[in-house]
Order: C-alpha cells, then structure tokens, then sequence
C-alpha cells in the first residue's frame, strides 16, 4: 500500500492520514509512506532524521519515506508562481512520479494539499483521496488538480459534513463516492508523565497548525503577566515583534512529547489569525476534541465560523479584552466547562471501525 501524506507518519497522531495508515497495518499491510514534498530546508530540519524509519504497527509495518522536489511552491505567494517560474515548480512537482512505482501497489492513498500535484500522471484502479484540509478553501488555484484525483479514485474521505456538500455540490458526478470520515482522538495517558512546567505556576496552552494572531497572543501576555503561555507546533514568532517574557514556543514536538503538555495545562487557548477562506469549513479537529476530553476550559476568539465551536461548549470571547477576562474567570476556577460532544463516537478506535465499513463498502477490502 502507497500513501502520500505532508508531515512523515506518526504512531497514535490522530491525523486522518496516519489513521488510514494504521488501519491497513494492523492487518498486516506493509504501507510505504511518502512525505511529499520534501524540500531542502525540510532535509535540513530538525525532524528529518525520523523520516526514514519502520514502525511495526499491528502485523503490518509503515516506512517513512520522502519524495525529495527541488522547486518549491507555496499557495501563500501563489502570484509569484506565474509563466515560466510555475511552469517550473510544477513541473519539479510533477517529475517526482516516475520515481514511485506505482504498479507494485494494491491500494494508493493521496493527503489533501501539495499531494493533488501528482495528480496528472497518477493512474491506479484503486485510489482514495483524504481531504485534511479542503484546497478550494487553501489554495484554491490547484483544485483543477485535486479534481482530477477525485475523478480517479474510489473513495474520497470528508473531514465533515460542510465540505462533502461543497464538493458534492461542485462536482456531483462524483457525489456518490464523496462520505464524511470525520477526525478523532485518543489519549494514552502513562504512569511515567511528568508534568513539564513549573510547579506552583499557570500554564496556558495552543497545540495546533492553523496560523497563529500573533497581536492577539502578545496582547494576552503583556495584559497576564503572571501566566505562561505555551505555543506547540510549528509556528515562528514575527520579527518585528518582541517575544514577551511569558510566552514559550516549543516548536514541533512529536505526537507523544505534547500530551504532558495537554495534561498538566490549565486552560487551552484557540488564538487563531482570521483568514476567512481558511477557517470556513472548520468543525472539531482532533486536538480540540482531545481538548475537550481532558475537561479543562478552551477560549477562543472570534475568528470566521467560531459559532461552529461554540455550539461545543468552546467559549468564544468577542474583544481582546474579553479574551484576557474569561481566561482569568478560567484560570481562577470560576467557568466549569460542558462540552456536547459525543467522545464515544469520536474514538480513534470507533473512527477505524467506520472506515473499515467505508473501504468495505466500496470494495476496497474484503472482509
């Protein structure tokens, strides 16, 4: 089995893609797993090294591997791309097929994204395409491209029921095989964990990769002096701003190095930069739900499609202000949080069940 994801594959990652991974290893399926594209300042990242590793996962193993590309593209300056400079990236982009075999494969699984670039001269009976994040809401310039992959495969997996209905909308030929799979959440709590802050202190959290309001951010440090904010993921502070004394950034951190930071945290925070086109389609990601299982206050700002979260149980504050004076209500154990969320139902274990139904369905395994 083939898959084609971004980031490399984690064990118990809670990412779509890493799920769809581990369900066909756990019955034994070796699945190669490329992370595409790779450019140079990846190779040259901190996490590189662990691309290349096996992980024995149920009876099946998973190999990280990297589709190295030489040009880069980024949908963020999109309009830099044009004549022949696009051409060029696209063609980096496009030349990185011939080097996978694809015929030794059973199955090919493709990642939303810069993934949908393989799409011209990707041919297999049996392909599913993931969508992690929507392209018609992130780069909405390459969805000529992830058409094409929805045309080709059997099975394309939603995040939620807002874009199975914009692209069942969009391309209804394809409807029928278009089903919402929705993220969920696991929680593998260890005896050995220990609590990474410092004792006797408050600690606010953000786990994530949406972009990050940084003015927001420093507004909640300068005005709580006495909290630590924690950001985890890859997120660089700007420039022409001063890092504040309180706030931590940890960078990327491996799936299981974050859950201390999620355990012992005593708020979580959804600082998230308004970019309407990105934030339109969200519901519940896997690390709100995790969020929300730990049972601790989640306060949000009022971003594009925030009602979404809080019709959850998120709360949502209107003003900066408001921001600072409902995460002190929270740090002082005046706002006990009720989520309505079925976490049954969102269980890494009941979201495998469901896509095995789904791959049986559409005859892509047997039982």
């Amino acid at each position: 089995m083939l898959v084609v994801g971004y980031l490399f594959f984690e064990r118990n990652s809670q990412r779509g893609i890493n799920v769809i991974s581990e369900v066909f290893a756990e019955v034994g399926a070796q699945v190669d797993f490329y992370s595409y594209p790779i450019y140079l300042w990846r190779i040259l990242g901190r996490n590189s090294k662990t691309l290349e590793r096996k992980l024995l996962i149920g009876k099946g193993i998973v190999n990280n591997k990297r589709a190295f590309v030489l040009f880069p593209y980024s949908s963020r300056f999109s309009k830099l791309f044009i004549g022949p400079l696009r051409q060029l990236s696209i063609l980096s982009h496009e030349l990185t097929i011939p080097r996978i075999d694809f015929s030794q494969y059973d199955i090919v699984v493709i990642e939303s994204g810069k993934p949908v670039f393989l799409a011209k001269n990707l041919n297999h009976p049996r392909i599913i395409y993931r969508m992690s994040d929507p392209i018609l809401s992130l780069a909405p310039e390459l969805f000529e491209y992830e058409k094409q992959i929805i045309q080709k495969a059997v099975l394309v997996l939603s995040p939620n029921n807002m874009v199975k209905n914009v692209y069942s909308e969009r391309l209804p030929d394809c409807a029928s095989k278009i089903h919402t799979w929705v993220n969920g959440f696991t929680f593998q709590e260890s005896e050995q964990m220990c609590n990474p802050y410092i004792l006797g202190t408050k600690n606010v959290l953000y786990l994530g990769l949406f972009p990050i309001d940084w003015d927001l951010l420093t507004y909640l440090c300068k005005n709580m002096c006495d909290v630590n904010f924690h950001v985890v993921g890859p997120h660089s502070f700007p420039r022409n701003l001063d890092i504040p004394h309180n706030l931590k950034l940890h960078g990327y951190l491996p799936h299981e190095k974050t859950y201390p930071f999620v355990k012992y945290a005593d708020a979580f925070i959804l600082p998230y930069k308004d970019i309407p086109q990105r934030l339109k389609y969200m519901e519940l990601t896997s690390k709100i739900l995790l969020f929300m299982k730990i049972g601790k206050p989640i306060i949000a700002n009022s971003f594009t499609n925030a009602g979404v979260l809080e019709k959850f149980g998120i709360i949502i504050a209107k003003s900066n202000c408001s921001f600072v004076n409902l995460l002190r209500e929270a740090l002082n154990g005046n706002i006990k949080p009720v989520y309505n969320v079925d976490f049954d139902y969102y269980n890494i274990s009941r979201r495998k069940e469901e896509l095995i139904r789904l791959l049986l369905k559409h005859h892509i395994i047997e039982s």
